[in-house]
């Protein structure tokens, strides 16, 4: 039996008696062989915390550990474990001052039905991606600045031991996403968050659980096309309410539009960004989601006349045959003036001398918005 000093020996034969799952030979049975390497890494206390603490997880659906297992507390106390609620009671039985932080490889796991073997940290932190459980990086991405701050400059670890100077939030977020995808946060502890001073990862995440995030419902769009330049915009989402719509295009607030759903007319092709905003039920924090949308109306070439004096007054506007066959049907317009009786020929006679303006226009199925010409003309008797 390993020797220890007569605190540190009550103290444990207090916890544990009080945790029948784990025995005094469980705590002191050290069968480690030269091959075993006890690892202090952030993982196991995201464990712990996420499986017990707060319960974000039940890992028992992913994967099972093969006991006994070996953990170390901060005091360099090595615990042997023996099954999952033995587990579960050390991990409840931690404070800021008496906490796991190291495992001891390797380990034996059952995961998806086949056994495997854990030999490192780089392992164990694979199995949090297979099992989906949030890791410190995570967790702290998620929560700065809505939940906590810290007070800058901090210190931290590359991979590779280098050391880091952080100044600020930014400069925290970008050393964090260009490490690669096995990077564990390392930080040089004490930290101050929140005006609070930490000393290792069981406090900081004692500091994270205590903020909460709320659970907004997030909304998405639909887009429906009603006719080749109409289309139709509605809002998804699991929520029971949504209130204060606002609706977007190109970032213009759309003033009119508050429901849950509209309708717009596009008069030009374009690609349009449609956005909405609302809360949804009780949220604090506006949800917001935008599509990007294609329109192409049609297909519509230009059109023109030709102008034909017949005499000092009278003239005759013609559009040509090649036009004619695409379009059929125009209207005609003399300073604004509709013309009836008038299809691609127009012969009008004016009374008057003066300077007119001459239009044609049409529109199809196929070229819904239309297209016009205008010419202007001067007549003198």
């Amino acid at each position: 039996m390993k020797k220890l000093n007569n605190i540190s020996f009550i103290f444990f034969v207090s916890v544990l008696l009080m945790y029948s799952c784990v025995s005094e030979e469980d705590v002191f049975d050290f069968s480690f062989t030269e091959d075993d390497i006890v690892s202090e890494t952030s993982l196991i206390t995201s464990f712990l915390n996420e499986e017990f603490i707060i319960n974000t997880v039940n890992t028992q659906n992913c994967f099972d550990f093969t006991y006994p297992l070996q953990v170390s507390y901060n005091s360099n106390q090595i615990t042997s474990i023996e099954d999952f609620e033995g587990l579960e009671e050390i991990a409840k039985s931690q404070s800021s001052t008496f906490y796991i932080n190291a495992i001891a490889f390797p380990i034996d796991i059952t995961v998806n039905n086949q056994e495997t073997t854990l030999q490192n940290t780089v392992d164990l932190a694979g199995l949090f991606t297979t099992c989906n459980i949030p890791t410190l990086k995570s967790t702290i991405l998620q929560k700065i600045e809505s939940c906590f701050n810290f007070e800058y400059p901090i210190t931290m670890l590359t991979n590779l031991g280098d050391e880091t100077n952080i100044e600020n939030t930014t400069e925290f977020r970008e050393f964090i996403e260009s490490q690669d995808d096995t990077y564990i946060p390392q930080f040089q502890f004490p930290l101050v968050i929140n005006e609070e001073e930490v000393f290792n990862y069981f406090s900081l995440y004692e500091i994270m659980n205590d903020c909460e995030i709320e659970n907004c419902n997030e909304i998405s769009l639909s887009e429906n096309e009603i006719d080749i330049n109409t289309h139709r915009f509605s809002i998804q989402s699991d929520a029971n309410s949504i209130t204060d719509i606002q609706w977007f295009i190109n970032d213009e607030l759309l003033v009119n539009e508050t429901n849950s759903s509209f309708e717009y007319l596009f008069m030009t092709d374009g690609i349009y960004e449609i956005c909405v905003t609302g809360f949804t039920d009780n949220c604090s924090i506006p949800q917001e989601n935008c599509i990007d949308l294609e329109v192409i109306i049609s297909n519509c070439i230009d059109i023109t006349f030709e102008t034909n004096q017949m005499d000092t007054s009278t003239y005759v506007f013609s559009v040509p045959e090649n036009i004619v066959e695409k379009y059929e049907n125009f209207s005609w317009n003399i300073d604004n003036q509709f013309q009836n009786n008038a299809n691609e020929i127009l012969e009008f006679t004016f009374e008057d001398v003066g300077i007119y303006e001459i239009c044609v226009s049409t529109e199809t199925p196929e070229c819904p918005i239309g297209v016009s010409y205008c010419e202007t003309i001067e007549v003198s008797f």
